[in-house]
């Protein structure tokens, strides 16, 4: 077939003009966010050994596991390499998954923002960097347009038109369709109906701004897996609630069922895709809460402070966030007071002094189980991580909040943002971030 587009799962699409292939984000089977998400279908690994053999290049659009699936390149590996695969990556001021691709031996290429790559004669591509890491992919074949918004967060209609005033219009698109993030904990469902309706409407004003004849939503195909987080599935966006939209669209919605091929130019389409992920989303039997059998004592915990706070006073001024703990009306780098769960104890984590204890307040902030504080700890993007899988549960009013304004500081070091009176600050990031939090406040007094 000349000039399609490949379902394979959850983000992971193929676009082909029958000769050169690019595949986007893949991940296929196991848990991501530190076992928080699970997928609904999970493929074989046969079956993508198979379609790897008709691939030319495979896009990353940001570092979130759930795109950039590091077991999937582990299990991958020779495969990639012998058929001579080419990674595509935003060009990114920290260079993590580039260090990454370069560390394996991976042939990758790197673009800037807008810059045009040409796969085959009349099949090239760009991307549209947005938010704090994510991208878009843009694709034109033969003169038909596709853009992949993957998780970009264009919500608003003036951001859609800022959007379409650079990048024009396309035929097809695709769009994540529900919420990925922790919503306020499981008393807040007023927050979770909320963000799921603010979806849809996104949707809308996505498809008719820039005016798609195919609106494909996909980067959804995911259930919250965790004793914390399961509840979180109770008001996600469904294929039927999506359909219930299509009135108010100029496009046609179309869902597509892992493998299915549509033709570019073609328009009409098979709705096997949405009795497909219709029957999904309401098998309960598939979505099962996991188990969680990482446990880290205290002793481990510390000795992983230690290094942590370690690599925090080296990329950010120990002074500064001494002094910016002091003052009152800013509210930042207070201690936080954590009852981890599995543990059976309650821990400050104080990063301005540097102070990692067991403590016998009553009131605390946050509750978590201490993998996911272990994780913050680890790795810079461990704070990110919770953000999304939402394994915790607010105790405190505010503790959200107060955690936020402390334990985010790896996160935005991950971004290549230090706080220090000696780094250039991309204030442009700090904005995005203050932006993000008030949003937040503002959906905590629902």
């Amino acid at each position: 077939m000349k000039n399609y587009i490949q379902f394979v799962n959850h983000a992971s699409i193929i676009i082909s003009n029958g000769k050169k292939s690019i595949l986007s984000d893949p991940w296929y089977y196991g848990t991501s966010f530190d076992d928080g998400w699970k997928l609904l279908f999970e493929n074989k690994k046969e079956d993508i050994f198979k379609i790897l053999d008709n691939i030319n290049y495979i896009w990353i659009s940001h570092e979130h596991p759930d795109h950039f699936s590091v077991r999937f390149f582990l299990d991958f590996e020779d495969k990639i390499k012998s058929n001579n695969i080419k990674i595509i990556f935003q060009k990114t001021k920290d260079k993590k998954v580039v260090k990454f691709l370069e560390k394996k031996s991976f042939f990758f290429i790197e673009l800037e923002n807008f810059e045009l790559f040409k796969i085959d004669e009349n099949f090239e591509l760009k991307i549209h960097k947005s938010g704090f890491y994510d991208s878009a992919l843009l694709l034109n074949i033969d003169g038909k347009r596709i853009f992949n918004l993957n998780d970009c967060p264009l919500k608003s209609k003036k951001e859609i038109l800022d959007f379409k005033k650079i990048n024009g219009k396309c035929d097809f698109l695709f769009t994540q369709f529900s919420y990925a993030a922790w919503k306020g904990g499981r008393r807040n469902i007023k927050w979770r109906l909320k963000a799921a309706e603010e979806k849809i409407d996104s949707i809308i004003d996505q498809s008719n701004i820039l005016k798609a004849k195919f609106t494909i939503p996909f980067a959804s195909f995911i259930y919250f897996c965790d004793n914390y987080n399961f509840y979180l599935n109770d008001s996600v966006n469904t294929p039927k609630k999506l359909l219930n939209i299509k009135d108010q669209l100029n496009s046609k919605i179309l869902f597509l069922k892992p493998y299915q091929k549509i033709s570019l130019d073609e328009t009409n389409h098979s709705d096997e895709g949405f009795k497909f992920w219709d029957k999904t989303f309401n098998d309960n039997n598939l979505k099962k809460i996991m188990i969680n059998e990482k446990i880290f004592n205290f002793e481990k915990l510390k000795t992983e402070f230690e290094i942590y706070i370690k690599k925090i006073y080296k990329k950010n001024s120990k002074f500064l966030i001494f002094f910016l703990s002091l003052i009152p009306f800013v509210q930042i780098f207070k201690p936080v007071f954590i009852r981890l769960v599995d543990l059976g104890l309650i821990v400050e984590v104080d990063i301005s002094r540097g102070n990692f204890k067991k403590t016998n307040i009553t009131k605390v902030d946050i509750e978590m189980n201490s993998k996911s504080l272990y994780l913050i700890f680890k790795e810079n993007f461990g704070y990110d991580t919770l953000t999304v899988n939402a394994c915790f549960e607010e105790k405190s009013k505010n503790g959200f909040l107060k955690m936020s304004k402390s334990l985010s500081i790896g996160n935005l070091n991950n971004l290549g943002v230090n706080l220090n009176f000696f780094s250039i600050l991309d204030l442009n990031l700090f904005y995005l971030f203050i932006k993000k939090l008030k949003f937040v406040k503002k959906r905590l007094n629902y």
